[in-house]
């Protein structure tokens, strides 16, 4: 159908346009692997699902950065703003059987006939919205985190503050319950806190990538 093609269209055209401009590929100290580009394909899926919120009742932004009090930067991948809180959204696009507990510092990867320990996403959007409540001297209460799992794999994983990618806007519409009324005060204030230099967003890179070398995905062979 031509809406699929134009959707398609759109969906490419954004996430080149997203590359380009974060991370300029021409920059060398800057690797893009494979993993980065997947998890912006799932990214642009999630920012393109998010135009069918009602613009009255919500307000968006994607790919935040701030910086806090100690100069470390934080980057968020969505953030909802609405009289019903502050949706915090981290996106994953993962393959494979994921198995992991809220409270776990890592969750299982199982691909083929391979282990992979990764990252928490769960405790990393909590990170989040601890720097987010900082930055803002806001409640706890009015925020909202949500990991949003794009991609084809098998989920084992507690579902309070996880979401397949084709249930995000029904679950975000499920909350109803009166929590911020300034939302669109805060919104403001956080678009006036968003980094969007380059040089900047480079930088963040760099940091991100010199933590993962650090932390190098686990690979145990049953």
């Amino acid at each position: 159908p031509p809406e699929e093609n134009n959707s398609f269209f759109y969906a490419i055209l954004l996430l080149v346009v997203i590359v380009r401009n974060d991370y300029m590929v021409s920059d060398k100290s800057v690797f893009l692997p494979k993993s980065y580009v997947k998890g912006k394909i799932g990214e642009n899926k999630v920012r393109l699902d998010l135009y069918r919120l009602p613009e009255d009742e919500y307000l968006v932004l994607h790919d935040v950065m701030i910086r806090n009090e100690n100069n470390i930067t934080t980057q968020i991948d969505h953030l909802i703003f609405s009289k019903y809180g502050i949706f915090v959204i981290e996106t994953k696009n993962y393959s494979g059987l994921i198995i992991g507990k809220n409270k776990y510092k890592e969750w299982i990867k199982y691909v083929g006939n391979e282990k992979i320990k990764i990252p928490n996403p769960v405790l990393q959007n909590y990170g989040h919205v601890q720097e987010l409540k900082k930055s803002l001297d806001i409640s706890e209460k009015v925020f909202i985190p949500l990991v949003c799992i794009y991609g084809n794999c098998k989920l084992d994983v507690e579902w309070d503050k996880t979401v397949k990618f084709k249930y995000l806007v029904d679950r975000i519409g499920f909350f109803k319950e009166i929590k911020l009324l300034n939302y669109k005060h805060i919104y403001e204030r956080v678009k006036e806190m968003n980094i969007t230099d380059i040089e900047q967003k480079k930088q963040h890179a760099r940091d991100k990538k010199i933590q993962s070398d650090l932390k190098k995905q686990t690979r145990i062979v049953k």
